[in-house]
Order: structure tokens, then sequence, then C-alpha cells
């Protein structure tokens, strides 16, 4: 039987086609790169560079999305929805604007609504493909929900406003020129090259460069070297707290004024600046007798678990002196670890430190555990524990010294481990000690603890929490270092209630 065969010339020309068709399909398509930081750092610019084509571009904060369009005659094929990108700054102070993309002339709809779904403003016009500006005006505070729409795809964002606006208004505009418009050629597969930048306090730091073969559109996070010369407010010394994990310790114990308001990790502003002491040696003592919502000054002995962020217990503000140690369960889960779920509960992760770095996310407070290991229970650890003192003029400070896990001796000063002579173990003038800090030492002072408002016991004991829940006491105690003269635990269990200070880390990778 014969089998009718096309001609060979019509079986190249149908090869033939679908090579255009996949081409042409592969080399329209518009590519989007988000990008964000570990560490939830916010990124203040984003320099992009197209290494085979030999272009480069700058974002510049809050534009976090670039979109990469091949050249070509053909158009792209299919739908392809609006894009939302930067939105800021959120939380808001009345006025917010993001970038808006549509990749062909559409009819863009905005509308602004509370957190009730009512109705607040609404705009829309026919904008030409491109980016374009959008910008609102919020006339309360509160939440809003954002809803963008061409008809086909609808993006929405939720807004939280801190100060109200004159009135509530949507308006779009032209923004030819806008920062991440990429005017020059780009081919699929084209080497690219990022690099960002982000602030620290008055530092500005540089990510990892990310090089990419960029055949697809993605989401790229940025790696920062948070080492202790980067982050404002970190000692210089690195301690191992693990077999594979090494830390930073904050300059001094944490602080806490009512006064002012900072960043939190949910993008809320919360009353109250947190602040790490000025020295190592320092701590606030009976003042901390003081603590209310009210009491402007200084307090550095907290409640466990309370940050700030409402995490389900009753007792979570730092001022909080309630002495009924059932209401600081994070949760009302009294198994509950200040980790995963309830993160926020940690200091140093809900908040932003004023001279910490000043972003929420950098620093957190050791589990027991790892107390354990620093202070003990690692070979590796062994002798790089001791009680001491530091003397200025006719003040002594009495607490322990916890050397790094590489540490030379400055010539003008001696170390004796452990507490065989308490206190006086080791003493130090300010300069020796000066001298054991630049070398990488790390002070834990006394500071006794508080029992709702009255303070005990601040030149002998100390109390420092841990991250980690403890049910050997009582359902509702915690773990803390504890340490007075000749004497020191590092799995202590402490009753929620009673203020302890707190001694953030932040991890070196």
């Amino acid at each position: 039987m014969n089998i009718l065969r096309p001609p060979r010339l019509f079986t190249l020309l149908i090869i033939n086609v679908f090579i255009i068709l996949v081409y042409t399909h592969v080399s329209a398509q518009t590519l989007t790169v988000s990008f964000t930081a570990a560490n939830h750092l916010p990124l203040d610019s984003i320099h992009v560079s197209d290494l085979s084509q030999g272009w480069h571009t700058t974002l510049y904060s809050p534009d976090t999305t670039l979109f990469l369009s091949p050249s070509s005659s053909i158009s792209t094929l299919g739908r392809q929805p609006i894009l939302l990108s930067g939105l800021f700054p959120n939380p808001a102070g009345g006025n917010v604007s993001c970038s808006l993309s549509n990749p062909s002339p559409k009819y863009i709809t905005a509308d602004l609504y509370d957190i009730n779904g009512r109705l607040l403003a609404s705009n829309g016009a026919v904008l030409p493909a491109g980016c374009h500006g959008l910008s609102l005006q919020m006339s309360r505070t509160g939440t809003y929900l954002l809803r963008v729409s061409d008809g086909h795809s609808v993006v929405t964002h939720k807004i939280v406003n801190t100060r109200p606006s004159s009135r509530d208004n949507i308006s779009f505009s032209s923004s030819p020129d806008f920062k991440g418009s990429n005017p020059s050629t780009f081919i699929i597969g084209d080497l690219m090259q990022y690099t960002a930048f982000a602030s620290l306090g008055d530092s500005v730091i540089r990510s990892k460069e990310i090089l990419r073969n960029q055949t697809q559109s993605e989401l790229l996070t940025f790696l920062f070297d948070l080492s202790a010369s980067s982050v404002p407010g970190s000692l210089p010394g690195l301690f191992s707290v693990s077999d594979s994990l090494q830390v930073f310790f904050s300059q001094g114990n944490l602080q806490y004024s009512v006064s002012a308001s900072h960043l939190s990790a949910d993008g809320t502003y919360q009353p109250g600046t947190f602040l790490f002491a000025a020295s190592q040696y320092e701590s606030i003592g009976p003042d901390n007798s003081n603590i209310s919502p009210d009491y402007s000054g200084l307090i550095d002995l907290f409640g466990w678990a309370t940050s700030g962020w409402s995490s389900g217990s009753r007792a979570f503000n730092p001022y909080d002196s309630i002495n009924d140690y059932s209401l600081y369960i994070p949760g009302g889960i009294d198994t509950a670890d200040l980790d995963s779920s309830f993160a926020f509960c940690d200091w140093g992760v809900y908040n932003s430190i004023a001279n910490g770095g000043n972003q929420p996310f950098l620093w957190r407070t050791l589990s027991a555990s790892e107390w354990q290991y620093l202070l003990g229970d690692s070979p590796s650890r062994a002798d790089r524990y001791a009680q001491a003192s530091i003397l200025d003029s006719d003040t002594a400070y009495y607490g322990i010294v916890i050397l790094p896990d590489s540490f030379s001796l400055p010539t003008s000063c001696s170390f004796s481990p452990g507490h065989h002579d308490g206190f006086l173990t080791n003493s130090y003038s300010l300069d020796q000690w000066s001298a054991m800090q630049d070398a990488g030492a790390v002070f834990l002072p006394t500071t006794g603890y508080r029992n709702g408002s009255s303070v005990r016991h601040t030149s002998a004991r100390g109390y420092y929490w841990s991250s980690s829940h403890d049910n050997t006491y009582t359902p509702y105690s915690a773990h803390c270092l504890y340490f007075v003269e000749g004497a020191l635990q590092t799995d202590g269990g402490n009753s929620r209630s009673l203020g302890s200070a707190v001694r953030l880390v932040r991890n070196s990778q």
C-alpha cells in the first residue's frame, strides 16, 4: 500500500513556522524580576547591569521590581496582568504612592475602601502601556484596602495609615521614565548583575552581587554582610552558641522608654523607644520601680515576652508590671518559646533598636540551650567565663565576663576563669576593661529583679531572660541565666512576671 508523504518543502515550512512561533513567544515575553533582602532589610537602591548588552540602570526605593522587555516587533501573545510595586511608605502618614505597570493600553480602576468594605474614593482612566504612578490620600487613621483592576485581573493591597490627610483621594500620574523602566535592548538569557544597598542606622551597606542568566521571572533575595562592623550596637567578638552557630552580642543591656515611637516587624509603629545601654556595665537599678505606661524614664527589667506584640497574652507590653505570671503566656500556650509562631514576642525580632541598626529582625534573645553551650556545656567554651568587677572611682560594677571564641589577652590585663573569689575573681579599671572589650570580651552586670514595682538585689544578682519556656518550676516560668557571687546557673527558672534583664545577640550569618 502506498502512503502519501507530504512534499519535503512543505515539511520544512511547517518546521520553520513552529520555530518562528516558539521564538516569537519566548522573545516577546516581558520578564518581571522582583527583589527583597534577607533579614527583612529595607532596600534603598538596586543597581542593575546587563553584562551581555552593556547597559545599566538603578532602581530607587520604594521600587523593587524590574520589567525586562525584549526588543521585538512582534507583540507578546496572551493577556498579562497589571502589576503594582513599591507601595511606600506603609504604614503611611496620610499619603502613599506606588508604581503601576500595564503591558497594553487598558482602562484601569482604583478603589479605596476602609476595613469594613466601605468605598471611600475611586478613580478610573485609560492608561497607555508602560509604568505609571498611583498616589493615595487617606483622611483617617486605621487600615485601608486598595483594589486595582483592569477588568480581568485584580490586585489588592492593605495599607495602615497612622496620620490623617485632608481627604480620601486616588490619582494617576504619567511616569514614562519611571525608576526601573528599561529602554535598552534585552534578550532572554542575558547575563544580569544585581547589587543592592540598604541603610543601617547612619551607615549604608552593600549586598553580595547576584549574577543570573535571566531566562524567567523570579524573586531574588539579596544577602548582606552583617558583621560586627556593619551593624551599629554590635560588639566585635564572635561567640559559639552551638556547634554550627556564632553570634555577636549587643553593646549593652536592652532599655526602653515610653517616649516617641518605633517601627516594628509587622510594619506598624509602636509607642516607645528601645535602645542599648551606652556601656556594658550600665544598668538602671532602682529606677525600674517607676515602671508604668506613663513613666518617660528608662527601664531595663522586663516581664517575659513583653516585646509589645499582642500574641494573645494579657501582659505583653514592655511597661507591664502586674504580678501574675499566668498573664505572660504567648498565645495562652504555656509551652511556647519566643520563636516560630511567637517570634514577634522576642524584643529584638519585633522591634527596631534605635542605636542598634534601627530595623526590626536584626537581634534576638538566646535560648536556654544556647546559654548552656556558651557558658559550660561545650568543651570548646571551657574556661571562657569568670565573675569580675569593673571599678570606676568609688563605684564597683559586679557581673560576669564572657570571652569570645578567639581572644588575645591585652598586656595590661589578667583573666582568671570561674568564680573562686566571687566578683573579685577579676578586677578591672575602666581603661583595662576598655582594652578587654576591644579584644572582644562581654560583660553582663548584676541587675537584680523587679517584682511588680519592687526592685531587689541590683548589686548582688543577675537575671537574664532566655527565649525558652520552663515547666520544671511552675507551668508559668521561663528559663533565665542566673548568677550570684560565687555561683552561676545557665538554665535557671524564673516566674515570667518577674522583671529581668535582656541582652540581645545577632547571628553572624
